[in-house]
């Protein structure tokens, strides 16, 4: 007999059927059992290496014990998935070292299927396929998975795609002079992010424009509500420029200012993608706003700057938590002012298909595929005549792609230049390569005292992120050789060192720096 459809869903909760046959919660009692299945269902071709498992699923057992472990998932997965079947199974497979679903043609996953109304809604620009695409997302990812890190990046991933397309339907739906529709998208873009200042100021902007002047009003009511409950921030300037207009009367279905004020339903957040062409400069980027502060760096911030003015690939290596997306992003802040046509950051952390690189910098670019034209040339030929900056983040894992499409975007965009961050280089002409370095250290044979040691980036950066998590914390000399002896055994890498204070509350620094012989256990 064929075997039938394997339908998973991951959006909102993890369930399976197959075919009509619904798999009831409580048979996947082992959570190892159901971790394996969420994995390969969000692998690329529902395929993964068998050391790929073991790592995420048993990375503290020692390789064979790891290995015992992964068969004893498999046989229990089929066994669930599969009653009556033979121990070898047909939905599930190990060969050649790899653990696939199977056959690929008949297994069906939400959040591909998502994924794929999302990107084909976006080419064919109807607010009926937005809405389709739009329907599939049933809810955040494995929200019962919040804390295992490889449900994390995709989960936000998924989350950010979900919000664009809410975005876009606006867009589309103004310019269709459907306000409804538009009204109805905002909201929902609301319930999955209550604090979005744009969102809000779209919606203030849409009432005017349709007549709802008092709705209006009320609506930058709750954004200062929200904003001061959430965040404790008061709206930005565009916001309360918009209500001084909507208060005076300024916007009305008819009135002067609508022609200008429908460039705010573009306005570019850290969360969505903008299209290129604007005429409002301070708005002519998409990096986020950081939430802490970033310590030190002002001789490697000055010196990238430099380089970014005599070379058009720079790669920012080094090892993971060195430091080299917060620097990235730094140094894009400060050259704002220096690319007309902006800076645009590409986060490809999430991405695991090589693929897919194309797309992730049109979406962040707000540029779609042409009928009948590869993608790679219709960037080509939008920046062009544009003078910006790209900034490629998290580059290790699609090095080949990245590289290639960094390569012809080059040679044909004359004026274009590209800021990487990988842990190692892209190895094409042209690229200088600048390797990030751990944060200034003092020298262990002779400690300063605990004034002198805040001279130190990685002092600095401990000291500040232990204070914002134990406010409470009181820094005496006494406690200085262990702050030290911490940030040197960490080797002035940020991340390892944020990870460290982030223990405090349980740990004195004395005890931490005690402890620091197995870091990696540690500062899980």
């Amino acid at each position: 007999m064929d075997p039938k459809p394997l339908w998973i869903e991951l959006l909102g909760g993890f369930r399976i059927r197959i075919g009509d046959e619904v798999i009831a919660a409580e048979i996947w009692r082992r959570r190892k059992v159901r971790s394996l299945i969420k994995l390969l269902a969000l692998a690329h071709g529902y395929r993964l290496h068998r050391e790929q498992l073991m790592d995420l699923l048993w990375p503290d057992a020692d390789p064979q014990a790891a290995l015992n472990s992964l068969h004893q998932a498999l046989y229990l997965a089929r066994r669930i998935l599969e009653p009556g079947g033979s121990a070898r199974g047909r939905y599930l497979l190990l060969q050649h070292e790899s653990v696939t679903l199977a056959p690929p043609e008949l297994v069906w996953v939400d959040v591909t299927a998502f994924e794929a109304a999302a990107a084909q809604a976006r080419q064919r620009q109807d607010p009926a396929a937005y809405r389709a695409a739009l329907a599939l997302y049933s809810g955040e990812l494995l929200p019962e998975d919040r804390y295992e890190e490889w449900a994390s990046a995709r989960r936000e991933a998924l989350h950010q795609e979900y919000l664009a397309l809410l975005r876009e339907l606006t867009r589309l739906a103004e310019a269709g002079a459907d306000y409804a529709l538009a009204i109805e998208t905002l909201h929902k873009a609301l319930a999955a992010d209550p604090a979005h200042e744009e969102v809000h100021r779209d919606l203030m902007r849409l009432y005017a424009l349709s007549g709802a002047r008092q709705q209006a009003l009320r609506q930058y009511q709750a954004l200062q509500e929200v904003l001061r409950r959430q965040l404790d921030l008061e709206p930005d300037i565009h916001s309360q420029r918009l209500y001084q207009a909507i208060l005076a009367g300024q916007l009305s279905p008819s009135g002067p200012a609508q022609e200008a004020a429908t460039a705010t339903v573009a306005a570019p957040s850290p969360s969505v993608t903008t299209p290129v062409a604007t005429e409002r400069t301070e708005e002519l980027h998409n990096l986020p706003v950081q939430i802490t502060s970033f310590i030190g760096r002002e001789r490697e911030i000055a010196e990238v700057k430099q380089l970014l003015t005599t070379t058009r690939l720079l790669t920012l290596a080094g090892p993971g938590g060195c430091g080299k997306t917060r620097l990235a992003l730094a140094v894009a802040a400060d050259v704002l002012h220096a690319y007309p046509d902006g800076v645009w950051l590409v986060d490809l952390a999430a991405l695991a298909n090589p693929a897919l690189v194309p797309q992730a910098v049109a979406a962040a670019l707000g540029l779609h595929e042409a009928p009948g034209q590869p993608l790679t040339e219709t960037l080509a030929a939008a920046l062009k005549p544009r003078q910006l900056l790209l900034v490629l983040d998290n580059c290790e894992h699609l090095v080949s792609a990245c590289a290639q499409l960094a390569e012809t975007l080059l040679r044909a965009c004359p004026q274009l230049r590209i800021l990487a961050t990988s842990r190692e280089a892209l190895h094409i002409p042209g690229e200088v390569t600048w390797l990030v370095p751990s944060l200034s250290l003092p020298d262990p044979r002779h400690l300063p005292s605990l004034a002198e040691l805040l001279h130190y980036e990685a002092i600095r950066l401990f000291l500040e992120r232990a204070l914002a998590i134990l406010p409470t914390l009181r820094v005496t000399e006494q406690h200085a050789p262990a702050i030290a002896q911490i940030c040197m055994r960490l080797d002035g890498v940020p991340l390892a060192i944020e990870l460290a204070a982030a223990r405090m509350p349980v740990l004195t620094v004395e005890q931490l720096a005690g402890r620091l012989d197995d870091c990696f256990r540690l500062l899980t």
